[in-house]
C-alpha cells in the first residue's frame, strides 16, 4: 500500500522480496535500474522518501524493523536504524536536513527524531528521543505535518497533538 516515489527519471518503490526490498525503475520504460540486495526487510505501508544527507542522495524506507536508507545512485544500503514496531507501519517519515521524524504504530514507544551523521565512509543513525517524548505522537494510520518546528498529528488514544520536534 506504499505510494511510489517519482524522482526525476526514476520510480522508487518498496515491493519487498528475496532479491531486494527496494527497487529503482526507469520512469519511461519500467526497466530495473537497481534492486537493493542488502535490504531484505518486509515491505511496509509507509512510502519511501528522498533525502540528501551529508551530500549523499538517498532513499529512506520506514518498515516494521526500523528505518533503512538506500543510496540513490546504486541501491546499496547506507545506514539502518533498528526499532521493532508491534503493528503495521503506515505513516511516511519526514526528512528535516540530517534528521528524520518518524511516528508509527500505537505501541508505547512510537515516535522518534533520528539524527544521521557520517562517520568516515559510514553513516550512523541515532535516536534523539527518550522516555516520554517517544510516547507523545502515536500515528497509527495517518501521518504528521511539521510546521515551524512543531509536529501536528492525530495521536492514537490521545487525540490531536502538537509536539516540539527538537525536544
Amino acid at each position: 500500500s506504499w505510494s511510489p516515489l517519482i524522482d526525476g527519471d526514476r520510480v522508487i518503490g518498496n515491493p519487498g522480496g528475496p532479491k531486494g526490498a527496494a527497487v529503482a525503475w526507469e520512469l519511461a520504460t519500467g526497466k530495473v535500474i537497481w534492486r537493493s540486495a542488502e535490504f531484505l526487510d518486509q515491505a511496509s505501508y509507509a512510502s519511501p522518501v528522498v533525502a540528501e544527507i551529508e551530500g549523499v542522495k538517498q532513499y529512506v524506507f520506514l518498515h516494521n524493523d526500523g528505518m533503512t536508507s538506500i543510496a540513490a545512485n546504486d541501491g546499496r544500503k547506507l545506514w539502518n536504524w533498528e526499532k521493532k514496531y508491534a503493528d503495521v507501519v503506515i505513516p511516511t517519515p519526514i526528512v528535516l536536513g540530517n534528521q528524520i521524524y518518524v511516528s508509527a504504530g500505537s505501541s508505547p514507544s512510537t515516535c522518534d527524531l533520528v539524527t544521521i551523521k557520517k562517520d568516515g565512509d559510514a553513516f550512523v543513525a541515532q535516536s534523539e528521543y527518550k522516555g516520554k517524548a517517544q510516547r507523545v505522537m502515536k500515528n497509527a494510520v495517518s501521518g504528521s505535518v511539521i510546521l515551524d518546528g512543531k509536529a501536528y498529528g492525530y495521536s492514537d488514544k490521545l487525540g490531536w497533538v502538537c509536539q516540539e520536534v527538537k525536544t
